[in-house]
Parts: structure tokens; C-alpha cells; sequence
């Protein structure tokens, strides 16, 4: 069953594949955030590159557009990347139930949580993920850099 189909009405789709696609989700959003980075910063360094009249406005709007475009690939990135968050923790919740479980048993079934919930990212907050696709970064990076850059 791909990510596109929905299971039939009353079928329960199994644990074990319902945490491969949230893997490949996870996987597309990081691959799409640094295809999307990459276009950014291409279109940042053309813009800085471009045979233009250089002065203190025009190395300003360079940065402007570098530090937007970062700013509108956050706001595009997050409400994906939370709905796959969101989703992962109800996994989590569901293959490691941790209410009613025995005193004895729930140390362990934390631990057995912490350990999915590691493979799937929900411990990694929105900002770390940003953090961690530094191409999110580098438009406001090169910006920065096209000032600099000799005429």
C-alpha cells in the first residue's frame, strides 16, 4: 500500500508499515527542504551576480530577498513537518501503550517509546530539523555573501 492510497473502511493497516511511511515522509520533506534551499540560494547568487548598478540599496534588497526566501521555506516546511510529527506520536502511542500497563513493565515500555520515537524524529523539534538542512540558511547565507563579492 503506497502513501496515496487510503486502506479499505474497517481495515487496519499493519504498525510495521505504517512507520515505513512516515520514514518516507520524513525522507521527502528533508529531501524537498534541501531541493528547495538549493533553488533559493541559485536564485540569491543570480540576483547578487546580476550586471545591475551595485550600491548600499541594492546589496540590501540581495540580503532582503535571501533572508525572505528563508523565511517563507520555514513557514512552507513547518506545517508539513508537523503533521508528520503529529502522526508519528500517535504511532508511538499506539504500538507502545504505556496506560495500563504494570508497574513492573513500564520502565521498560518508556524506554521501548523513546527508542521509536527516536527512529521516527518526534524528539527533534521544527527548529532543529531547520537546523539540521542548513540550506534553509544559506539564501539569507549567500545574501550575504553577493555583497561582498567584487564588482
Amino acid at each position: 500500500m503506497t502513501a496515496r492510497q487510503a486502506p479499505p473502511c474497517g481495515v487496519r493497516v499493519d504498525a510495521g508499515e505504517r512507520v515505513e511511511e512516515l520514514l518516507a515522509l520524513r525522507r521527502l520533506l528533508a529531501g524537498s527542504l534541501g531541493a528547495l534551499g538549493s533553488l533559493v540560494t541559485l536564485a540569491t547568487l543570480a540576483l547578487g551576480a546580476a550586471p545591475a548598478p551595485r550600491g548600499a540599496a541594492a546589496d540590501g534588497v540581495i540580503v532582503l530577498f535571501g533572508a525572505n526566501m528563508s523565511l517563507l521555506m520555514a513557514i512552507a516546511y513547518a506545517p508539513a513537518a508537523t503533521a508528520v510529527r503529529t502522526a508519528a506520536r500517535k504511532v508511538c502511542r499506539e504500538l507502545v501503550a504505556l496506560a495500563g500497563a504494570p508497574a513492573a513493565d513500564l520502565l521498560d515500555r518508556v524506554a521501548r517509546r523513546h527508542e521509536i520515537e527516536q527512529v521516527l524524529g518526534v524528539d527533534r523539534g521544527l527548529l532543529a530539523d531547520l537546523q539540521s538542512g542548513v540550506l534553509v540558511i544559506a539564501p539569507l547565507l549567500a545574501g550575504a555573501a553577493t555583497v561582498f563579492l567584487p564588482d
